[in-house]
């Protein structure tokens, strides 16, 4: 099932997925280097609040085709945020850096209902239009990617899936802001 990320408030887009596995499993997928490389990107995330989370995003890992030449100079690219909650296996929230130096939130709530794990999404401070149509298509393809990764399917393409989400979301939140 695809859910759609939601713009909720201008600079604010949300998500909610039901996810198989348990909270647990979920839990590591969000936080442990090795299991987040299959859906997002490696990268430790230091267990409490104050941490420093890295981002060490490698598309090649995730796509048999080559970053569009829009992306080429962010197929491979690590940075550092910092941990803003950790309540395994609840919620992890932390700061996004945006490469003009302004800093995004992201907080993901897991809660275990019947049929798996529901992860909701938020990510704020999403000023700029062009940051929030990627990290809208991003959150959607990369959750899409999550979802494959734990159910245990083949796991799709991301610059075949991504491209054509960041032109969905740019139009769609054009016509219809929130």
């Amino acid at each position: 099932m695809t859910e759609h990320t939601q713009l909720t408030a201008p600079a604010r887009l949300e998500v909610v997925r039901t996810l198989p596995g348990t909270i647990e499993r979920v839990w590591d997928f969000l936080t442990q280097s090795d299991l987040r490389a299959k859906w997002l990107c490696a990268g430790d995330v230091e267990p409490w609040v104050g941490g420093k989370i890295t981002f060490a995003f490698d598309h090649r890992r995730l796509s048999d085709q080559p970053a569009p030449d829009k992306y080429k100079d962010q197929e491979v690219v690590t940075f550092e945020g910092k941990v803003l909650i950790y309540d395994r296996p609840h919620t992890l929230a932390f700061s996004w850096p945006e490469q003009d130096g302004a800093g995004t939130k992201v907080t993901m709530t897991l809660e275990a209902v019947d049929g798996g794990v529901r992860l909701h999404l938020i990510h704020e401070n999403l000023t700029k239009p062009e940051h929030r149509d990627g990290a809208a298509a991003g959150w959607h393809v990369h959750l899409d990617l999550l979802d494959d990764v734990l159910g245990g399917r083949p796991v799709r393409d991301f610059w075949a899936h991504y491209m054509p989400m960041e032109d969905a979301y740019r139009k769609r939140f054009k016509e219809k802001p929130f």
